[in-house]
């Protein structure tokens, strides 16, 4: 059986001082808040955030679909999917076809392909404007600028994977989490 995944995915203009950009997998934006997790399931505590599922798929090629949330402020700084597929040559098309998809759709992304282990990972990316977030690495302070990005994988061959986050929103998650640890009195899970 071969099945063809049309993703949902946008990049949408975030009101604010600074204009910049975000994207969107199945129509949860990355940076925007969550209501309310009504229709979600609680899965567990990364260490930047809250992991949930969604009761109902919003695509039903995805058997799951999750977001992650930052704990203090309750925005969404990751959307995954997951799907099974019978055979490794099936998962490795549908991840082409992605890959393709988002190419021909933002054309203006940068695809970068690593593999590990066997898993062949593809990253597409794009540098968010107006953006950026303070890091050291020894003792050097460095500004780095937020990038939004897809990421596409086959695990095991059969199960395919995709995700959509972004830098700045994932330094924010962190940032608040330090800021949970403290205010629950809890040691920062690492």
């Amino acid at each position: 059986m071969i099945r063809k995944v049309v993703l949902s995915i946008a990049i949408c203009a975030i009101s604010g001082a600074a204009h910049s950009q975000s994207i969107s997998l199945f129509g949860f934006e990355i940076g925007k808040k969550l209501a309310s997790v009504e229709g979600f399931t609680f899965v567990q505590e990364e260490a930047d955030y809250f992991s949930y599922t969604a009761r109902t798929s919003k695509n039903k090629e995805f058997l799951l679909q999750g977001i992650g949330i930052s704990k203090l402020s309750s925005t969404i700084v990751v959307v995954n999917a997951m799907a099974p597929y019978q055979s490794e040559a099936a998962c490795s098309r549908q991840m082409s076809e992605i890959v393709v998809q988002l190419n021909a759709r933002y054309p203006g992304l940068t695809e970068k392909i690593t593999e590990a282990d066997g898993t062949v990972f593809h990253v597409l990316s794009q540098t968010r404007a107006n953006c950026s977030w303070k890091t050291t690495v020894g003792n050097t302070n460095l500004t780095m600028p937020c990038s939004s990005h897809f990421t596409v994988y086959c695990s095991g061959g059969r199960s395919l994977f995709l995700e959509a986050s972004d830098t700045g929103y994932r330094e924010q998650a962190r940032e608040e989490a330090k800021q949970f640890s403290l205010k629950s009195g809890r040691k920062q899970l690492d």
